[in-house]
């Protein structure tokens, strides 16, 4: 299931001048940083499913004028943003014009408006849920670290997705960056596997990453990723979302937007990347089923 996508040179972001950029821009696309490969697989695949449409591409990380001016000057009918810096530049430079998202970890964080879709850089609780249980049967109860600034309505979500595919969730809320350290340990001894989820708080330094994956280590537990940078930190498995299918979810959504459909929710992304980290796995002795090979994109010997 592995795929390989063909980057075509002229899909690259490339600087102009925006006095000389043309005056019917259908599309303003900005990067946050087109030097981070998910945002480029995503902005790479947008453009090619929008052949038809006018589609000028920013890289937020080296334009050095302003995005207010560059707006003023192209008027496009529409902004797509990879990426929060981008995101925020634009809602900050023009918060009436429709904007069409992705790529930003845990929206829910950001401020949204009438005008303003996207989609979500995270899978449902449900989806990956339902693959820890198919990836891995004898795990019956999974733990998870939350706050309830960022993630309160996703950890309610997920205690009801938990018991629809038979498995409970145990999560524990924390209010601040020191505690994890407190309450981390006696919650590892209550489950079977810790769930990484993209909460600003609980990842809140390279350090405090590390000290859950050290306690973790120590009782032997299974963590799952939703990004596989951290398996080389020790997860076992990741389940990230597909960054050039988000790519062409964004460009069906601002095709949904130029004719003035538009949607009333951010959209859960269609496509996902599966990481096994064998040597961990082996490691820690899980049981995993062999059928579920089939659905995963990169194997860590």
């Amino acid at each position: 299931m592995n795929q390989i996508l063909f980057i075509p040179l002229f899909c690259l972001i490339m600087p102009f001048s925006v006095y000389s950029a043309p005056k019917n821009t259908d599309i303003l696309l900005i990067n946050s940083n087109a030097n981070v490969e998910k945002y480029l697989f995503a902005q790479n695949t947008f453009v090619q499913k929008l052949t038809d449409k006018n589609v000028i591409n920013i890289n937020l990380a080296s334009y050095q004028h302003s995005i207010s001016s560059l707006i003023n000057k192209l008027k496009p009918k529409l902004i797509y943003t990879i990426g929060s810096s981008a995101y925020l530049s634009v809602l900050k430079s023009d918060p009436k014009r429709p904007i069409v998202f992705s790529s930003i970890v845990n929206w829910r964080r950001i401020p949204l408006t009438k005008h303003t879709t996207g989609v979500s850089a995270e899978l449902l609780p449900a989806s990956q849920l339902l693959l820890f249980r198919y990836f891995f049967p004898d795990i019956q109860r999974v733990g998870v670290l939350y706050s309830d600034t960022f993630n309160k309505e996703w950890q309610e979500l997920a205690k009801v997705s938990a018991k629809e595919v038979g498995l409970t969730l145990v999560a524990r809320r924390i209010h601040s960056k020191k505690s994890v350290k407190k309450i981390l340990p006696s919650l590892l001894k209550k489950i079977d596997a810790l769930w990484l989820i993209a909460d600003p708080l609980v990842l809140s330094s390279r350090a405090n990453i590390r000290t859950l994956f050290n306690m973790a280590e120590q009782q032997n537990k299974a963590v799952f990723a939703y990004d596989a940078a951290f398996i080389h930190m020790g997860a076992v498995l990741s389940i990230a979302v597909d960054p050039a299918t988000t790519g062409r979810q964004a460009a069906v959504l601002s095709n949904d937007v130029l004719k003035n459909h538009f949607p009333p929710a951010v959209l859960a992304p269609a496509g996902s990347l599966i990481t096994l980290n064998a040597k961990k796995l082996n490691a820690l002795g899980l049981h995993l089923n062999e059928d579920a090979l089939d659905s995963v994109n990169e194997v860590i010997e």
